[in-house]
């Protein structure tokens, strides 16, 4: 028995299944491969989205159709009209009607992804109008598409006829039908690999990357080329001999290559890792290497929208009377976040009348200058819902540059070659900010009474309650005690107390100064917030932010950008920081000596009285199940899960715990703390702060080790999106 049912082998020979096997099944196997691979760099990524998700639907159908063709071949696909067993006409017809839906929405599918990839890559930008075409033509061209498969569906009366030319009624002229959907097909094509070039040649990168970059999108247009000689065929299918070898054929290859292409791109650190990977070997076994997930959704804008947060309470709503016993007790102050974690959950706590006291070790709210920014995204959203509405509102008086928020500039956070002072990538963000510490800080404790000056000496717990005791001899009894005390929690240190921090092996330098426009060179334009790069021989790091701008606020300078200058460089280069600050500050200066403008002369004009801080960088991840003597205690913020800067990651973290805490403990029902029930959820609560906080931890510190290693760079958490891992 042959390939071709009820055939002779005369028509069998003539049949041209094997050219429709051959096509289907490489074209395939390569389409399955290129889409599996795709697939599993975004999931080890942990970037899957909405693209990804289209492209297995698309892969999927893509295979079904290709089945299909291949089952066609079966019964007569391959053969002119009058040479098909008139046998097989019936099985034929059925599985031609039942593929006409898989091409239509499968090719539509790899459109879709295509154009969601695109809307990826202007996230966070300004380009509202490019972003409202993009989803204009995807609408435009899934819906063509599936109107194009209805009609195939549909093109007869009754049904029956399409498969059953037997059978009484009328159908629609296929001459008509298929060149109606060719063009449609073509006129997609043609939009959707041409609508990113304009967006791509805007990108700040070197001309030959430009240029290939723009070159790899246009490979789509081979799908164009697949549909032309589609359309070409059916003059053959409706007028000549009726054999449709070809016209299913480039359907096949244009609906594969379109699955081919799409991805391609996302293929492109895995390339760039095999050439590397050729290269000289002798210096990997001195790479560090952390293995991490996560996962993040979009955040929309910042808004005063009464229905995007809780309503918030009055101020002047007085307090329920509970028991000392029934208080929380809340250990503020965090020497990196200033406090931020602890003062949330105060003004949580506040407005939901539920009784807390909280302990600072500073000495009022204004003791420290807090002459560091901090960088909020994910963590926004939870931001608004947990913090009443009059200081959302009143928000916009932390922003270090008020001008850019109020148009809704994000920036890029580009990082740059600071040999070439090419920009190499930028970080896009749905949503991101830049705050003054100090001033978040101070807008947080509106309101609060804090107790300062309060420094933790020990802890004492009984099943029912847990008791603070403070080294100004003072005491305080409650029923649970928060630890937002930072990343050299006095909490932490009792609760485990043989656990260290890790040291990572890197130095850092920072500084903050006043620059002018002048002595700036041109900074400002680069990006309103933050930037950052390293130089590829040196391997010196660079972290910039504004800290505040002219006339920002009634206290800023008239004339002058407050700047946050930070290098730092791995302990394998043996360099070691000076003790004094003259000595300190010229080391900053002859570390930099070799990098481009503007970037050198951010360092080299820094003048000779500002105070050179040394930051020894360290982090600590708190560990599920390990179970200490004070169960009513329980770790938030950089006391849990002290993480380095290099993503910007710490203080986003920090907020959501206070979410996640509130929502497995109900403040407001004293029941929650009962025994039994408060272990429960707080087990619960420390499941999920793991879950979300773990891959930050592991991606902040991967980032602090690649970024003093500039071949580290691509594919890097240093440089990959900042976003949210929801636990389950």
């Amino acid at each position: 028995m042959g390939w071709v049912h009820n055939a002779s082998p005369e028509i069998e020979a003539a049949s041209q299944y094997r050219l429709i096997l051959g096509v289907c099944l490489s074209l395939t196997i390569l389409m399955v491969c290129t889409v599996s691979l795709r697939l599993f760099l975004r999931a080890r990524a942990s970037r899957w989205a909405a693209a990804d998700y289209v492209m297995v639907v698309s892969m999927a159908f893509s295979v079904i159709y290709s089945a299909l063709c291949i089952s066609q071949s079966r019964y007569g696909l391959g053969l002119p009209l009058k040479q098909r067993p008139a046998a097989n006409y019936s099985t034929y017809t059925k599985i031609n009607y039942a593929g006409r839906p898989f091409y239509q929405i499968g090719i539509a599918g790899f459109k879709a992804s295509l154009c969601l990839s695109y809307l990826r890559l202007i996230s966070g930008t300004s380009k509202r109008l490019y972003r409202i075409v993009i989803w204009i033509v995807i609408a435009a061209s899934t819906l063509g598409h599936i109107a194009g498969a209805l009609s195939l569906l549909f093109n007869c009366t009754p049904i029956r006829r399409s498969w059953n030319a037997h059978v009484p009624g009328t159908c629609l002229p296929v001459g008509g039908l298929f060149y109606g959907l060719a063009i449609y097909t073509i006129i997609t094509d043609v939009t959707i690999i041409v609508l990113p070039i304009p967006l791509l040649l805007s990108l700040n990168i070197k001309t030959a990357q430009k240029a290939g970059v723009v070159c790899l999108f246009l490979l789509g247009l081979f799908t164009t080329v697949c549909s032309i000689m589609r359309l070409t065929q059916i003059q053959r299918v409706a007028f000549g001999d009726g054999n449709s070898t070809m016209l299913v054929l480039w359907g096949t290859i244009e609906f594969n290559v379109g699955n081919i292409v799409t991805c391609i791109p996302y293929l492109a650190p895995l390339l760039k890792g095999f050439v590397r990977g050729l290269g000289p070997t002798s210096d990997r076994s001195k790479n560090y290497y952390y293995d991490s997930q996560g996962k993040g959704y979009l955040m929309g804008n910042w808004s005063k929208d009464r229905h995007s947060h809780m309503q918030s309470t009055a101020s002047g709503r007085p307090q329920l009377k509970r028991t000392p016993s029934e208080e929380l007790i809340l250990a503020s102050q965090e020497p990196d976040h200033g406090g931020i974690s602890g003062l949330v959950l105060a003004q949580y706590l506040q407005r939901h009348d539920v009784a807390f006291k909280i302990f600072d070790r500073d000495s009022a709210i204004d003791a420290r200058s807090g002459g560091w920014g901090l960088t909020l995204h994910w963590s926004l959203p939870a931001l608004r819902e947990l913090l009443p509405e009059h200081l959302v509102e009143r928000f916009p008086e932390t922003f270090v540059n008020k001008e850019a928020s109020a148009r809704g500039d994000v920036g890029r956070f580009q990082f740059f070659d600071l040999k070439s002072g090419d920009a190499l990538y930028n970080i896009p963000a749905a949503e991101r900010i830049r705050v003054s510490r100090v001033r978040l800080r101070q807008l947080l404790s509106t309101g609060v009474d804090v107790q300062w000056n309060k420094n933790l000496r020990n802890i004492e717990s009984t099943a029912d309650e847990i008791t603070a005791h403070f080294e100004d001899g003072t005491s305080h009894t409650g029923r649970l005690l928060v630890a937002c005390d930072g990343s050299r929690s006095r909490v932490r240190e009792i609760l485990y107390p043989n656990v260290q921090m890790n040291h990572l092996p890197v130095q850092l330098l920072g500084a903050s100064t006043l620059y002018s426009a002048e002595e700036m060179g041109g900074v400002e334009s680069i990006d309103p917030f933050i930037f950052q790069g390293s130089h590829p021989e040196s391997n010196v790091f660079l972290f910039f932010s504004f800290l505040d701008t002219p006339n920002n606020f009634e206290n800023s300078s008239k004339d002058r950008y407050h700047c946050q200058i930070i290098i730092s460089w791995a302990d394998s280069k043996g360099i070691p920081v000076p003790d004094t600050n003259a000595e300190r500050l010229a080391l900053m200066k002859k570390l930099t000596d070799n990098w481009s403008e503007p970037f050198r002369s951010l360092v080299q004009k820094l003048p000779h009285d500002v105070e050179v801080r040394s930051i020894r960088v360290e982090d600590w991840m708190f560990s599920l199940g390990r179970a200490h003597a004070h169960p009513r205690a329980v770790l938030m913020g950089d006391s849990a899960h002290t993480m380095t800067m290099f993503r910007g990651e710490g203080a986003n973290n920090a907020i959501v715990d206070v979410l996640d805490l509130v929502t497995r403990v109900d403040m407001r029902q004293p029941s929650s703390f009962d025994s039994k029930a408060l272990l429960s959820s707080l087990a619960a609560y420390e499941n999920d702060v793991f879950a979300r906080a773990e891959p930050s931890f592991l991606n902040s510190r991967q980032a602090c080790l690649d970024a003093h290693d500039f071949s580290k760079i691509e594919g890097s958490p240093l440089v990959g999106l900042r976003d949210l891992k929801k636990s389950d």
